[in-house]
């Protein structure tokens, strides 16, 4: 007993010695690097490069291992381990970082393992607390056979106490599971095969047949083995031997890749699991057409029930917007399920469905019902069907199905439809399929079987069928029976149908079709008799296609439109085919006249066909058509004529039509032994357009059919202006060939009736083209070359011509080993050049796209020749641009610049001086806008980019500040500005945006005549046709959102009123229009009314949304002219387009006397003649001041220009005065006293911007000249 304690004893210590040493290991430094290096040296294929840090702070790198069919490298492993946590009794990890971990394992070569224990593993505890305070893996790539799986990074924190895992905030992005294909891909059969013999062509046939048969044998069976268990097999009771919780797990990029690609954009996970129950509390996902989340619950004993409830939504542009679907599954796995779906949104629609999958055959019970459903599922529908209703009850080894519904189609007639049918695993029996429509029904029944062959027997009948409701440009009424039956086995099928029989009335007449006819695969068909007849128009068919062919069809259809809606003619025609397969013989004549269908006519066409083939193949055929015309295609006339033998045959063809007319005769010979024929192509010219070409002598054309070649002699085609040649023979096989042409000249006028009025373009070009390919390769080899000889172009824009004259044009275009290159030159006379070449590689793959683009000292001035006299454009463009990227994503790289521009005109708000450039600079997908538009005052900054990274997102943005630039709108407005906006464009949004300061500005506006109005707001214009024009949208919509600031040296002169403006609008442009915000204020200045100029006492301009401001402008009479203690003036109110003036006086007197103190200053003096006059002025003005719109109406109707009514004088001295426009510059007034009728004839001639020539003619004459000074 001693002995034992003491060998306990020793033990004890030598464990504890052991864990001591082992503790003190982990705990320094050397002591971890010395174990990690010793377990390095002990495990075969285990390497790592490089120890850093403690326990607490561990760093592993260049971690390598290796063993058969497994390998793994990992480049960075970090450890931090804290052995007790600060807060609680729990072993800690701070921290466990892995990045780039590469790990292969292939499962085939993978050692043998010993056999695990079938018995399950029920309960996996920890014996100690452990919390991972941080999980970060990085860039992981794991390959397991064919399976690849990428993770871009996963960070978690975890807390395992006991059998409980907690994972808390998971986060996983940019994973990516590529999954071997499912089925590989068949080898395509060969296109050629061999030639066989009977035998093995019927031996090949019977083993096809035989494997045929096998395969459908063994499906059945399957099928039949499949459903005779069943689909779920009884389950054990499960228990986990670890229960997880997942708390708020996010993932982003998720992608699965295989036979169907799944992409996931988002996911958000809650879930537990507790010994044999699952929870899921929360599942959201979110991928490229929709989104769904979901909850529910299941155990895993007990029959396994199940409760899940799905929300989704599903968006497939433009199919579906929006289409929601609730899916509830619950019940019990190893007992009865119940699934339900409802749709609602774009489909509405319920499904309900019972089944049990523990019980063999797969019961089910399903019914669908939709109350509407439409085609297409969004908009105007085109088909629609309404009470829809689907059951389906029994086993999938024994059926039965109904279907219910109402159909309605745009271009169909509304129906009601029913079918009833049963079915098992080799077999469906259609009891009745009904259709109610066309004021009659439709029935079909049958049966379609697959236990052996797919055969079929069904049975159609139509009764009492009336279309004169539905089409009643077409009425027909007609019953009817037709029976099919047949079988398809492999490639063999037969068909027959034995019963064809309708009758009945279209469009009043008689109509009548029977017949009877059998075939099959091996074209053995025939036909009793197959009759149709639509009033006087008959067709009958007879004959057979056996062994020896027998076939007779005649037509005789004097009035087509007797049966044929929107058809109308007259045809006639017989057709025999005797003979046999080796050796037919046809016979056919046909006529037909007067052929109309929609825009499609033919006035006749006529063919006549005689074919025999005995030892040689002879006989003749002629096809006539005359006038026919298909919209604005027209052909007057085509003959077709070709007769002969094999060894001596010809065609000839003739062809008069626009835009194409022409002549075509060939002759040939056909060599049956040796195989070969031989074509002579001779007397050919077409027209087309204003150009003739012709063949400058007859051609060879030969065809070896033993070799499988073509051949062609040389030869032209010639033109008055162009000669093309092919100056070799050409020679094509099966194994390739090769073309070279050459154009002698081409002259550049021929092109006239392409091009615009005002376009014309002078000279020629001389090309050549030479072309080789391969059966092998995919691409041919092909060089073209293009150059212009004295090529010239002129515009004529506005009687001014633009004459841009080349001294090189030349194109050259290389394709040779799957890549293409282009060359281009242009060279201007006098002016610069433009050079690129742009090489496309892989052009069966990628596209892969090099080159460049250079531009040279092209000068703008050429342009100058079609401006006015003052008007000027100067500039010089530079460009050097290299191109790279592919066809789907081009990139391109460098800069454009515009340099010493400018533009200066009568037109142009600002006068530019130079230098103003532009540069812009090309970075892959994206580039930058810098430049400077300088002005005589001041200068605009403009600084832009653009991206178009996405092709379908691009953007752009272009920003422009300023300060001081002078803006003159000549002769009314001059103002200097400080722009400082922001323009930005998007594929379906345009935005302006910033602030324009107008620190200084003139405005003076001569009066408008009473006469001028703004446009209607009803009017309506019209085309050349004398058609609505439909105001174009918009194709892009525009968003403004502009501040505009006026300083304090802003003033105003136009429509008697003088004032300084001062004030800040708010510019704004959405879908709803354009409006504008703010105030302007005027606190001083003149307003001239009533003959008087008038002090502004108040003015403020109002806006608020309309681009019409509210007025409210108050004006007095000058203090110092008014009777001391009264005041008097004018208040003007409301709307811009209708205010409100009125006159007012304090303190308050009368209408009449507030209106004599605001023209007079004083009373009225009721016994002076003086006053009376006065007023009577006063109240003629006030009435021209509402006749103005009258005056100018009655002026434009004589054709006086500006004609008005106004006053002029005060007091005895006062005139009504007409005055109006003659022309341009001659005006003529007409004024009359009112108190002595004496007239005064005024004209007056504008010689000058400045000068004027007047005479006067009144109680004198007077003739001045009057110049007109501005200060």
């Amino acid at each position: 007993m001693r002995r034992i304690k003491k060998f306990t004893l020793a033990f004890f210590l030598v464990v504890l010695l052991l864990c001591g040493t082992l503790w003190g290991l982990i705990r320094t430094t050397v002591g971890l690097h010395f174990l990690i290096k010793n377990i390095v040296y002990w495990v075969p294929g285990l390497i790592i490069q490089n120890i850093e840090g403690k326990s607490n702070d561990l760093t592993l790198k260049g971690i390598q291992y290796q063993m058969p069919g497994f390998e793994v490298k990992v480049k960075e492993i970090h450890l931090a381990l804290h052995f007790f946590c600060q807060t609680s009794l729990k072993f800690c990890i701070d921290d466990f970082t892995l990045n780039d971990l590469d790990m292969v394992i292939e499962t085939q070569k993978l050692p043998s393992t010993e056999k695990v224990s079938d018995q399950p593993f029920t309960d996996l505890r920890i014996p100690y607390p452990l919390f991972l305070k941080n999980l970060r893996l990085t860039n992981l790539n794991v390959t397991i056979d064919d399976t690849h799986i990428s993770l871009a990074h996963f960070r978690t924190q975890a807390d395992w106490q006991g059998r409980t895992l907690s994972l808390i905030s998971p986060q996983i992005s940019g994973l990516l599971v590529s999954l071997p294909e499912a089925l590989e891909k068949l080898q395509a059969p060969a296109l050629i095969h061999p030639a066989k013999s009977n035998d093995q062509t019927s031996s090949t046939e019977a083993k096809r047949s035989l494997t045929n048969s096998s395969l459908k044998k063994n499906i059945r069976q399957d099928l039949l083995d499949f459903f005779a268990q069943p689909l779920l097999p009884a389950l054990p009771d499960f228990h986990f031997p670890l229960n997880i919780q997942i708390k708020k797990l996010t993932a982003e990029q998720l992608r699965i890749v295989g036979d169907t690609d799944i992409l996931i954009h988002s996911l958000q996970l809650e879930a537990k699991s507790d010994n044999q129950h699952i929870q899921l509390d929360k599942l959201k996902v979110s991928f490229p057409f929709g989104s769904f989340s979901a909850h529910g619950k299941a155990t895993f004993s007990d029959q396994w029930p199940i409760v899940l409830k799905i929300d989704s939504l599903i968006k497939i542009p433009p199919l579906l917007e929006e289409e929601k679907i609730q899916f509830n599954l619950t019940g019990k796995l190893q007992k009865q399920l119940k699934f339900t779906a409802d749709f609602s949104g774009s489909i509405s629609a319920q499904l309900n469905a019972t089944t049990t999958l523990s019980k063999s055959g797969l019961p089910l019970t399903m019914t669908l019902t939709s109350s509407q459903l439409q085609w297409p599922f969004k908009g105007d529908p085109e088909h629609k069907i309404n009470n829809l209703q689907l059951k389906l009850n029994g086993k999938a080894t024994n059926y039965a199905l109904s279907l219910t519904g109402k159909m309605k189609s745009a271009d169909l007639p509304p129906a009601e439809f029913s079918l009833d049918g049963k079915g098992n695993l080799q077999q469906f029996h259609l009891i009745l399929l009904r259709l109610k429509l066309l004021q009659g029904q439709a029935d079909l029944l049958g049966m379609i079987d697959w236990s052996k062959a797919i055969s079929w027997d069904s049975v159609l009948t139509l009764k009492g069928i009336d279309t004169k409701k539905q089409w009643p440009e077409w009425p027909a009424q007609f019953n009817g029976k037709i029976s099919t039956r047949g079988s398809i086995d492999g490639e063999r099928w037969q068909l027959q149908i034995p019963d064809v029989l309708f009758e009945g009335e279209v469009q009043n007449k008689p109509f009548k079709v029977s017949g009877f006819l059998k075939g099959d695969r091996a074209g053995q068909w025939k036909i009793s008799s197959f009759d149709m007849a639509f009033g006087n128009n008959k067709l009958n068919i007879k004959g057979d296609l056996t062994h020896q062919w027998v076939l007779d069809m005649n037509i005789d259809a004097p009035t087509l439109q007797d049966g044929l809606p929107s058809i109308a003619g007259q045809l006639k025609g017989a057709l025999k085919l005797r003979g046999d397969l080796t050796k037919p013989q046809l016979e056919a004549h046909f006529i037909a006249n007067q052929l109309k269908w929609k825009n499609f006519s033919i006035h006749q066409i006529k063919l006549d066909a005689n074919l025999h083939s005995l030892d040689q193949i002879k006989g003749q055929l002629v096809l006539q058509v005359e006038k026919l015309k298909q919209s604005d295609f027209m052909l007057h006339h085509l003959m077709l004529n070709a007769k002969g033998t094999e060894k001596q045959h010809q065609l000839a063809l003739q062809l008069k039509s626009e835009p194409l007319s022409g002549n075509f005769a060939l002759k040939g010979d056909f060599n049956r032994q040796k195989q070969i024929w031989d074509l002579k192509l001779n007397k050919t010219d077409i027209r087309t357009l204003s150009w003739n070409w012709h063949l400058n002598h007859p051609t060879s054309i030969k065809y070896f059919h033993h070799a499988q070649k073509v051949t062609i002699q040389p030869h032209c085609w010639e033109n008055i202006q162009a000669k093309l040649c092919l100056p070799d023979m050409i020679e094509a096989t099966k194994s390739g060939g090769q073309l070279r042409m050459q154009l002698n000249r081409f002259d550049l006028a021929m092109l006239k009736p392409f091009l615009s009025s005002g376009t014309a373009i002078f000279g020629n070009i001389t090309g050549d083209a030479q072309m080789k390919w391969t059966a092998e390769d995919h691409f041919p080899t092909a060089e073209l070359s293009l150059v212009g000889h004295d090529v010239k172009i002129r515009q004529n824009i506005e009687d001014n011509p633009l004459n841009i004259v080349f001294n090189n044009l030349k194109l050259g275009v290389q394709l040779s080993h799957h890549q293409a290159q282009i060359n281009t030159l242009i060279s201007l006379k006098n002016n610069g050049q433009m050079q690129g070449n742009l090489k496309i590689s892989d052009l069966q793959g990628k596209r892969t796209l090099s080159g460049k683009i250079d531009i040279d000292q092209i000068s703008l001035e050429p342009i100058n020749t079609v401006l006015d006299k003052n008007e000027t454009i100067t500039g010089v463009l530079n460009s050097h641009l290299d191109m790279s990227g592919n066809s789907k994503n081009p990139l391109l790289y460098g800069d454009i610049s515009l340099k010493h521009f400018a533009i200066n005109g009568s037109w142009m708000p600002v006068n530019m001086a130079s230098p103003s450039h532009l540069l812009i600079n090309f970075k892959g997908t994206k580039s930058t806008l810098k430049g400077v538009i300088a002005t005589e005052k001041g200068q605009i900054n403009l600084l832009g980019n653009a991206n178009w990274d996405h092709i379908d997102d691009w953007r752009a943005n272009i920003s422009a500040k300023g300060d001081q630039i002078r803006v003159t709108f000549p002769p009314i407005v001059k103002l200097d500005i400080a722009p400082d906006i922001l323009f930005e464009a998007k594929p379906k949004l345009l935005t302006l945006k910033g602030l324009i300061e107008v620190p200084w500005a003139r405005i003076k506006a001569e009066k408008i005549p009473p006469n001028v109005v703004d446009v209607s707001s009803y009017k309506v214009m019209l085309n050349d046709q004398l058609q609505p024009i439909i105001p174009q949208k918009t194709a892009i919509p525009i968003n403004t959102h502009l501040n505009i600031q006026i300083g304090e040296d802003v003033e105003l002169d136009a429509f008697g009123l003088k004032a300084q403006l001062q004030g800040t609008l708010k510019v704004q442009q959405d879908q709803y229009g354009m409006g504008l915000q703010g105030q302007i204020n005027t606190s001083s200045g003149s307003f001239h009314a009533y003959g008087q100029d008038l002090l502004v006492k108040k003015g403020h301009l109002i806006f608020s949304g309309p681009t019409k401001p509210f007025l409210n402008i108050e004006a007095i009479r000058n203090p110092e002219n008014i009777t001391p203690g009264y005041t008097a003036g004018i208040r003007v109110t409301g709307n811009a387009n209708a205010p409100k003036i009125e006159i007012f006086s304090d303190p308050v007197l009368s209408q009449q006397e507030a209106l004599s103190y605001l023209i007079r200053g004083q009373a009225i003096d009721q016994s002076s003649g003086t006053d009376s006059s006065l007023m009577t002025s006063m109240l003629i003005n006030i009435g021209i001041l509402q006749t103005g719109n009258l005056i100018g109406e009655i002026g434009g109707a004589f054709g006086i220009s500006r004609l008005t009514l106004d006053t002029q004088g005060v007091g005895d001295n006062s005139q009504v005065v007409v005055s109006g426009y003659l022309n341009k510059n001659l005006q003529l007034k007409y004024g009359v006293d009112i108190f002595d009728s004496l007239a005064t004839l005024t004209l007056r001639y504008q010689l000058m911007p400045r000068l004027y020539l007047e005479a006067i003619s009144g109680i004198g004459q007077a003739l001045d000249l009057l110049y007109q000074f501005g200060f």
